[in-house]
Protein backbone atom coordinates (compact mmCIF):
# COMPACT_ATOMS: atom_id res chain seq x y z
CA UNK A 1 0.00 0.00 0.00
CA UNK A 2 1.62 3.60 -0.73
CA UNK A 3 1.35 5.81 2.65
CA UNK A 4 -0.11 8.84 2.20
CA UNK A 5 1.35 11.94 3.64
CA UNK A 6 -2.19 12.74 4.80
CA UNK A 7 -4.48 10.30 6.32
CA UNK A 8 -7.88 11.45 4.22
CA UNK A 9 -7.83 10.10 0.06
CA UNK A 10 -9.98 12.44 -1.79
CA UNK A 11 -7.98 16.08 -2.27
CA UNK A 12 -9.45 15.83 -5.53
CA UNK A 13 -13.30 16.86 -4.31
CA UNK A 14 -13.54 20.15 -5.87
CA UNK A 15 -16.95 21.08 -3.88
CA UNK A 16 -18.67 19.72 -0.87
CA UNK A 17 -21.41 17.33 -1.72
CA UNK A 18 -24.41 15.74 -0.55
CA UNK A 19 -24.54 11.74 0.42
CA UNK A 20 -27.72 9.90 0.54
CA UNK A 21 -28.42 8.51 4.09
CA UNK A 22 -32.39 7.44 3.44
CA UNK A 23 -35.31 9.34 1.50
CA UNK A 24 -35.34 13.14 1.83
CA UNK A 25 -32.50 12.28 4.28
CA UNK A 26 -28.60 13.12 3.25
CA UNK A 27 -25.81 14.85 4.81
CA UNK A 28 -23.37 17.35 3.16
CA UNK A 29 -19.70 16.25 3.27
CA UNK A 30 -16.02 17.83 1.96
CA UNK A 31 -13.11 15.22 1.75
CA UNK A 32 -15.25 12.60 3.53
CA UNK A 33 -16.06 14.76 6.40
CA UNK A 34 -19.62 15.33 7.33
CA UNK A 35 -20.42 18.75 7.81
CA UNK A 36 -24.19 19.04 8.52
CA UNK A 37 -27.17 16.97 7.61
CA UNK A 38 -30.99 17.41 6.88
CA UNK A 39 -33.91 15.20 7.20
CA UNK A 40 -37.76 15.70 7.64
CA UNK A 41 -38.70 17.49 10.26
CA UNK A 42 -41.68 14.59 11.32
CA UNK A 43 -40.19 11.74 9.44
CA UNK A 44 -42.03 11.32 6.68
CA UNK A 45 -40.27 12.22 3.77
CA UNK A 46 -42.47 15.24 3.14
CA UNK A 47 -41.36 18.66 3.69
CA UNK A 48 -40.53 20.42 6.15
CA UNK A 49 -36.98 19.89 6.44
CA UNK A 50 -34.51 20.39 9.16
CA UNK A 51 -31.08 20.78 9.29
CA UNK A 52 -29.09 19.26 11.85
CA UNK A 53 -25.72 18.78 13.24
CA UNK A 54 -23.38 15.30 12.07
CA UNK A 55 -23.69 12.62 13.93
CA UNK A 56 -21.32 12.82 17.35
CA UNK A 57 -21.15 16.35 17.08
CA UNK A 58 -19.40 17.91 20.02
CA UNK A 59 -20.34 22.11 19.08
CA UNK A 60 -23.17 23.69 20.12
CA UNK A 61 -26.11 22.21 19.21
CA UNK A 62 -28.16 23.13 16.03
CA UNK A 63 -30.76 25.39 16.53
CA UNK A 64 -34.52 24.91 15.83
CA UNK A 65 -34.76 25.34 12.02
CA UNK A 66 -37.42 24.46 9.01
CA UNK A 67 -37.19 25.10 5.81
CA UNK A 68 -40.55 24.31 3.18
CA UNK A 69 -38.00 22.31 -0.06
CA UNK A 70 -35.15 20.47 -0.63
CA UNK A 71 -33.37 22.93 -2.35
CA UNK A 72 -34.18 25.66 0.51
CA UNK A 73 -32.41 23.34 3.34
CA UNK A 74 -29.89 22.49 0.96
CA UNK A 75 -28.88 25.89 0.72
CA UNK A 76 -29.29 26.88 3.89
CA UNK A 77 -26.60 23.38 4.98
CA UNK A 78 -24.58 25.04 2.75
CA UNK A 79 -24.35 28.78 4.05
CA UNK A 80 -24.34 27.06 8.10
CA UNK A 81 -20.61 24.74 6.81
CA UNK A 82 -19.38 28.08 5.37
CA UNK A 83 -19.97 29.74 8.50
CA UNK A 84 -18.81 26.96 10.44
CA UNK A 85 -15.29 26.31 8.41
CA UNK A 86 -14.83 30.28 8.65
CA UNK A 87 -14.62 29.74 12.75
CA UNK A 88 -13.23 26.44 12.70
CA UNK A 89 -9.46 26.22 13.20
CA UNK A 90 -9.91 27.83 16.44
CA UNK A 91 -9.94 24.57 19.01
CA UNK A 92 -7.76 22.13 19.47
CA UNK A 93 -7.96 17.96 18.96
CA UNK A 94 -9.90 16.60 21.38
CA UNK A 95 -9.12 12.89 22.07
CA UNK A 96 -12.20 10.65 24.30
CA UNK A 97 -11.64 7.01 25.32
CA UNK A 98 -14.30 4.94 24.29
CA UNK A 99 -15.26 2.31 27.10
CA UNK A 100 -13.53 -0.89 25.14
CA UNK A 101 -9.87 0.56 26.17
CA UNK A 102 -8.79 -0.01 22.68
CA UNK A 103 -10.91 2.80 20.57
CA UNK A 104 -10.62 6.48 20.77
CA UNK A 105 -12.18 9.49 18.88
CA UNK A 106 -11.13 12.69 17.83
CA UNK A 107 -13.57 15.54 17.56
CA UNK A 108 -12.07 19.26 16.78
CA UNK A 109 -14.27 22.36 16.43
CA UNK A 110 -17.50 20.38 17.19
CA UNK A 111 -16.66 17.98 14.23
CA UNK A 112 -16.07 14.10 14.83
CA UNK A 113 -13.41 13.94 12.22
CA UNK A 114 -10.99 10.80 13.40
CA UNK A 115 -10.79 7.78 15.36
CA UNK A 116 -8.30 4.98 16.25
CA UNK A 117 -7.92 1.52 17.05
CA UNK A 118 -4.67 0.47 18.83
CA UNK A 119 -4.56 -2.91 20.52
CA UNK A 120 -1.08 -4.75 21.73
CA UNK A 121 -2.99 -7.91 23.17
CA UNK A 122 -2.96 -7.38 26.74
CA UNK A 123 -6.48 -6.05 27.34
CA UNK A 124 -8.32 -8.56 29.70
CA UNK A 125 -12.11 -9.63 28.10
CA UNK A 126 -14.66 -7.19 27.31
CA UNK A 127 -18.05 -7.69 27.64
CA UNK A 128 -18.88 -11.31 25.09
CA UNK A 129 -15.24 -10.81 23.30
CA UNK A 130 -12.34 -12.61 24.83
CA UNK A 131 -9.72 -10.45 23.49
CA UNK A 132 -9.41 -7.83 21.05
CA UNK A 133 -7.07 -8.27 18.19
CA UNK A 134 -3.35 -7.26 17.99
CA UNK A 135 -3.09 -4.27 15.73
CA UNK A 136 -3.25 -0.52 14.90
CA UNK A 137 -5.53 1.33 12.72
CA UNK A 138 -6.74 5.42 12.09
CA UNK A 139 -9.49 6.83 10.42
CA UNK A 140 -9.69 10.06 9.31
CA UNK A 141 -13.40 10.69 8.24
CA UNK A 142 -14.59 7.92 6.40
CA UNK A 143 -11.81 6.12 5.43
CA UNK A 144 -8.81 4.58 7.35
CA UNK A 145 -5.44 3.17 6.82
CA UNK A 146 -3.49 0.61 8.51
CA UNK A 147 0.28 2.49 9.30
CA UNK A 148 3.21 1.92 10.99
CA UNK A 149 2.80 4.25 13.59
CA UNK A 150 5.69 3.92 17.01
CA UNK A 151 2.82 4.45 19.51
CA UNK A 152 -0.52 6.01 19.63
CA UNK A 153 0.88 9.19 20.48
CA UNK A 154 2.94 9.27 17.04
CA UNK A 155 -0.80 8.59 15.48
CA UNK A 156 -2.56 11.41 17.17
CA UNK A 157 0.14 14.17 15.90
CA UNK A 158 -0.79 12.52 12.36
CA UNK A 159 -3.91 12.81 12.66
CA UNK A 160 -3.42 16.83 14.16
CA UNK A 161 -1.64 17.13 11.30
CA UNK A 162 -4.42 15.56 8.54
CA UNK A 163 -6.60 18.10 10.15
CA UNK A 164 -5.00 21.21 9.77
CA UNK A 165 -4.29 20.24 6.26
CA UNK A 166 -7.81 19.40 5.68
CA UNK A 167 -8.99 22.50 7.15
CA UNK A 168 -6.26 24.61 5.28
CA UNK A 169 -7.63 23.40 2.02
CA UNK A 170 -11.44 23.40 2.59
CA UNK A 171 -10.98 26.89 3.85
CA UNK A 172 -8.46 27.95 0.28
CA UNK A 173 -11.24 26.23 -1.60
CA UNK A 174 -14.88 27.87 -0.30
CA UNK A 175 -13.44 30.36 1.95
CA UNK A 176 -10.80 32.42 -0.17
CA UNK A 177 -13.40 33.62 -3.06
CA UNK A 178 -16.45 34.49 -0.52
Amino acid sequence: MDTKLYLFRELRDQDMHWHHVGPHHERLSFNLLDLVGYAPVKHNDQPPYRLYNPFNWRGPKMPENSHATLDAVKAAGRAHALEWLAQAGRGEVIWEALDSGVHWRATADGVDMASYYYSDGTLPKYKTREKWHVGFRVWFGGTYYVIDFANPEAARAEVARTWRHWLAVAQERFLANK
